[in-house]
């Protein structure tokens, strides 16, 4: 059998794990849908941001900031995320 050149396979490469929860925001998922009253204060309020939708949003994105978004018109939380 003759020799045959090796081909330039590319394999797949596993794709790569989602990044850490650096802000906590899944520890925080709860809040979704209950009312911003309920967001507990914690000791450390250095790197958590609340704020209305209709705000603008903070400057720059900082991935260990918890974000908590909530709707003005009720109150509720919107959203938990990092950044």
């Amino acid at each position: 059998m003759p020799d045959v050149p090796a081909r330039g396979y590319v394999s797949a490469a596993p794709a790569p794990l989602a990044a850490p929860d650096a802000c906590g925001a899944n520890s925080m998922a709860w809040l979704v849908g209950r009312p911003r009253t309920e967001i507990p204060v914690g000791a450390d309020l250095s790197n958590r941001w609340v704020q209305s939708t209709a705000a603008p949003r903070p400057p720059g994105r900082a991935p260990n900031r918890l974000t908590i978004l909530y709707d003005p018109a009720n109150g509720v939380v919107t959203h938990v995320q990092c950044g």
